[in-house]
């Protein structure tokens, strides 16, 4: 029986036979072998290295004792994980030969090799990245709990000026607060050479801050300080410190760097503390907190209306308003206004230029959102945030190599939040890169297994692939998970529609525009009435559809939906000479989903046109040419470390 599975596992990928093995705790060395040669094939034949790594770690898992094949699985395994851009997981299996399976002498020394390469590799990446962990709040009382998060924050903030500096987000470390992990492992969780650490104790108006910084290779610390001074010189203090620690690791400081490091950002300590409150309960991501963090920010401004960081937290909390709790899109012009504040009061603010990009993206404004989140990188290049929306604002444009540069480096800045692993993903999917794009949502999925973009991202995925099946098992357990969120039925909808089940197309549809009624929910849910005999229903919904989406160009929107939209619209009615101009509309706006434009629904009336298959042609020539710039950037980025 363990013969002919090996035997159909190779040739067929049987799912009784590997239903099987799974309940086999060892197996045979032949069939182990087997197992080997066929996850061999998925790897260097067909090239999924997702079903390789799968099959890989099942071969170590059930080969017997001290075997041969296990140490050959692990030195593949690890080498899939370097092809997937890995190198922790590669370090790890490289690492497990040499303590195992050290008599295989052969594979130990390649792995050995590979071992050392890897870590030479990390270890001149991360000699200039820093983590600043969670201070820890010697007092007792909630109140000290966020002021000493806030001094977290403000030295990250201040560390982030520093160009020579890779310094990663509050949100990564915060995860670390109170962990007995001992600093080594969190350095190699983090990525980083150094780490910062220390504790606020608060009495009366004195503060006694402690900190000092350690090198996460050798467990050294390399400065330590102890500040005991009035309130009133905080922002001296963190100013101190980052100084310091640049000192400490040779960092040349340029005459604006010093000066924005020295810049006190208000005169107030009342305006500082619900500031600093303010920001907590944003970055808590719910919708109670986010309006109470509205109202700390505008308590802020009472103290000190010059406040230029809390006119840029509600400009922030304004556009979340509108983002992820369903508040109107006319909140956005308030985070303009706020965001444009924050700028007058201190042209260096980094935090305002970012929040006015976010702002400026909503409506559309491409171009005028990447100017703002360029010069917030420039005065603040560690700034994960605007660093990831210049990566998603460049691929919309069309230069989807550049974009997932820019989104790599978020990555490596904000290593913790999910939305960057499947906005990678979704820049590799955009590449005609499958394996990567589902190696990166599953990453998303082990990271935060309930967010729910990440099978919205991935049920896309398989959408254009031809997996509808898997995409809708994978919404259908998604509604449930988020209440019947608008992105997960639209998803659904589109699914269904490429099965021609339009009952269910309408179902989802409706449910959906219930919740957030969109241009493109509009037009999907005509293409439904349209397939079902109620033209005139059909029509009003194109209608309506149509002069949202002229309003948007009216209104300077630059991305290219508007336009595709507009295609679909026009094609879905045979309008065919309309649909090929705003096609063409959209491609020059930088759309480039030619995989779903050679199976969307709503295009159905062009896909046997040979003016559409040129130009999806015209299109896949181009994405071919953004891999081909994204591989050679890879290249090089291995080649210069």
């Amino acid at each position: 029986m363990l013969d002919e599975f090996g035997i159909r596992l190779r040739k067929t990928g049987s799912l009784i036979a590997m239903m099987l093995f799974f309940f086999i705790p060892v197996v045979s060395q032949e069939t182990a072998d087997r197992l080997y040669q066929s996850a061999l094939y998925k790897e260097e034949v067909e090239g999924n290295l997702t079903e390789a790594i799968k099959l890989y770690k099942q071969v170590i898992e059930k080969s017997p004792k001290n075997a041969p094949t296990a140490a050959k699985a692990l030195f593949q395994l690890g080498f899939c994980h370097e092809r997937l851009e890995d190198a922790n997981e590669a370090i790890a299996s490289y690492q497990k030969i040499l303590d195992h399976h050290a008599d295989q002498k052969d594979i130990a020394s390649r792995a050995k090799e590979r071992l050392t390469l890897l870590l030479k590799e990390k270890e001149l990446r991360d000699s200039k990245a820093i983590a600043v962990l969670p201070f820890k709040n010697m007092n007792e009382d909630k109140e000290n709990e966020f002021f000493s998060d806030g001094i977290t924050e403000d030295i990250i903030t201040q560390l982030s000026k520093i160009s020579e500096f890779r310094v990663i987000s509050r949100s990564s470390t915060m995860q670390y607060k109170n962990s007995p992990k001992h600093l080594p492992l969190i350095g190699r969780d983090l990525g980083v050479g150094h780490l910062v650490e220390g504790s606020v104790f608060r009495s009366g108006d004195r503060v006694r801050i402690s900190a000092h910084l350690v090198k996460t290779s050798t467990d050294e610390h390399l400065w330590a300080e102890t500040y005991d001074k009035e309130m009133t010189e905080i922002f001296a203090i963190q100013t101190d410190v980052a100084k310091a620690i640049a000192a400490a690791l040779n960092a040349k400081l340029s005459p604006s760097e010093k000066d924005r490091l020295e810049k006190k950002p208000t005169g107030s300590l009342d305006a500082y503390a619900y500031y600093v409150k303010g920001r907590e309960y944003f970055y808590w991501f719910r919708k109670q907190d986010n309006e109470y963090a509205i109202q700390l920010f505008k308590k802020a401004l009472e103290f000190d209306p010059n406040y230029a960081l809390a006119y840029a937290g509600l400009a922030d909390a304004y556009s979340q308003r509108v983002y992820s709790f369903g508040f109107s899109g006319s909140w956005i012009d308030s985070a303009i206004v706020m965001s444009t504040k924050a700028i007058a009061i201190d042209s260096n603010s980094a935090e305002g230029y970012k929040a006015l990009g976010l702002a400026f993206a909503s409506k559309g404004w491409s171009h005028r959102a990447l100017e703002a989140e360029y010069r917030a990188v420039k005065l603040n290049p560690s700034h994960h945030a605007a660093v990831h929306n210049i990566g998603t604002r460049v691929w919309g444009m069309g230069q989807i190599a550049e974009g997932l540069q820019w989104l790599k480096k978020a990555h490596s800045l904000e290593p913790s939040f999910p939305m960057r692993y499947v906005a990678i993903g979704n820049a590799y999917r955009a590449l005609d890169d499958d394996t990567k794009a589902e190696q990166w949502y599953r990453r998303a999925s082990e990271i935060q297994p309930d967010f729910d973009r990440t099978y919205v991202a991935w049920a896309q995925l398989y959408l254009i692939q031809g997996k509808y099946k898997e995409a809708l098992a994978m919404m259908e357990q998604e509604m449930i998970h988020t209440a019947n969120r608008a992105r997960a039925l639209n998803t659904a909808g589109n699914g269904y529609l490429l099965m021609r089940n339009y009952d269910q197309a309408k179902q989802s549809f409706e449910r959906a525009g219930a919740i957030d009624s969109t241009a493109v929910n509009l037009s999907s849910l005509g293409y439904v009435y349209w397939k079902i005999e109620k033209q005139d229903e059909a029509r009003e919904l194109f209608k309506r559809a149509r002069t949202t989406l002229l309003s948007r160009l009216d209104e300077g929107d630059e991305r290219d939906f508007v336009p595709f939209e507009i295609a679909r619209i026009e094609a879905a009615q045979n309008r065919k000479a309309q649909a090929y101009s705003w096609l063409q509309k959209a491609i020059d706006a930088g759309w480039r989903n030619y995989r779903w434009g050679l199976i969307d629904p709503l295009l159905q009336n062009l896909q046997n046109d040979e003016q559409l298959k040129q130009m999806m042609a015209q299109v896949k020539a181009m994405v071919d040419l953004e891999r081909m710039k994204a591989q050679e950037w890879e290249k090089q980025e291995k080649s210069n470390q």
